[in-house]
């Protein structure tokens, strides 16, 4: 199993904004698609610094992991304030740190949600998380954004509700918020563990490696902002507590030294969820047995990416599991794939491979090795 961190831990304070913003008597949606691994991208407004009336329209990862918003490098400087004395240092699931520029976002509009002076980085995030997306996002919608708000992710309807929620009852966990956070707190056995509440992570729960308990684990591979992968384990957990119900029989990864936990995406996209940064909570729609939700459909999310150095961009296989599809059929990690079955040139793209090998139908991959173009079976699931 293959998972992504496109969130990011930044050393800073959560600062609260200005003014929270006032709820309205209606309840306006944004709508939100989905990458190559599932995560939630939302339209976002900036606006110009040069003229009022000008805006324009970025896509931006929603991330609640991420306690600073995010421009790429591509994003106009007319949108932003420059602060060229301040620096951020950013540090990925793979412990690897990211020092980058900051700035301030003129005025931050998504649906009817408006904030000024936004405090935010500027990084490559074209040739970072980039490389696990078909289409590069313009940006990441982090807490600088996101505190003082709440919403509703409805996963079925792919919207934002903003200041409302529409289930009940339903199971209402703590919030507490330190610099890197949000959080809630978990309990597996009798130990209590700190998990961020990550939108921006691929996957579902992952807990440190010291509370990894005894029993058969799967081999996992997780890659960080920075592309290092980080080799871990997974295990069916009996049950994992939050608040006053849990999750049961639950995969949970075990790789990282940290000793705090994530909650990834298979949480935040199995049933509608209600982010409340006001008065910080977490409401779960519990599933038919009242216990918290996972969605458990297996992951279609490769080891590819894609390598943007060049004038064409090339999807590269990044590493091969043991024992999957892709070693059965002799991928090597490196290798360029130049077709899949029928997917070839503009068609080529991370997502319609991902589908294509998840649908188990035989087909072949052309790849070029070492100068070589080279084919490759793989067979029906």
């Amino acid at each position: 199993m293959l998972k992504t961190w496109l969130s990011v831990l930044l050393l800073l304070p959560l600062t609260a904004p200005a003014a929270i913003a006032e709820e309205r008597r209606t309840a306006p949606t944004s709508a939100i698609t989905l990458d190559e691994s599932g995560l939630p991208v939302v339209s976002v407004t900036l606006h110009s610094m040069k003229n009022w009336n000008t805006t324009k329209s970025f896509r931006f990862l929603l991330d609640t992991g991420a306690s600073c918003c995010i421009v790429d490098r591509s994003v106009p400087s007319e949108f932003f304030w420059d602060e060229p004395q301040t620096e951020t240092t950013t540090t990925d699931i793979a412990n690897q740190r990211i020092t980058a520029p900051t700035v301030l976002l003129k005025r931050v509009e998504v649906g009817t949600v408006i904030r000024d002076g936004v405090f935010a980085t500027r990084m490559d995030l074209r040739n970072q998380i980039g490389r696990f997306q078909d289409q590069p996002v313009d940006g990441i919608l982090g807490m600088t954004f996101l505190q003082g708000t709440r919403f509703l992710l409805d996963p079925k309807a792919k919207r934002l509700v903003w200041w409302d929620y529409h289930f009940s009852p339903g199971v209402a966990v703590p919030l507490s918020e330190t610099p890197g956070g949000p959080w809630i707190s978990l309990r597996i056995g009798n130990q209590e563990v700190l998990a961020t509440v990550d939108t921006g992570m691929s996957g579902g729960v992952d807990l440190p490696l010291a509370l990894k308990p005894k029993g058969a684990a799967q081999a996992t591979v997780s890659i960080g902002l920075s592309g290092v992968g980080v080799a871990g384990s997974e295990v069916l957990v009996n049950r994992l507590e939050a608040g006053s119900s849990a999750w049961v029989q639950l995969p949970v990864g075990f790789q990282s030294e940290d000793k705090t936990g994530r909650i990834g995406i298979d949480v935040w996209m199995a049933a509608p969820v209600c982010f409340d940064f006001i008065t910080n909570h977490v409401t779960f729609s519990p599933d038919a047995a009242g216990n918290l939700p996972i969605r458990r459909e297996p992951s279609r999310n490769l080891p590819l990416q894609w390598d943007r150095s060049g004038s064409t961009p090339r999807l590269l296989v990044l590493l091969v599991k043991p024992g999957s599809a892709m070693e059965k059929a002799g991928c090597k990690p490196g290798d360029e794939l130049i077709q899949a079955g029928a997917l070839r040139g503009l068609t080529l793209t991370r997502r319609g491979v991902q589908d294509l090998v998840a649908s188990g139908i035989q087909h072949v991959w052309v790849v070029r090795r070492n100068g070589l173009e080279l084919k490759l079976g793989f067979g029906p699931s």
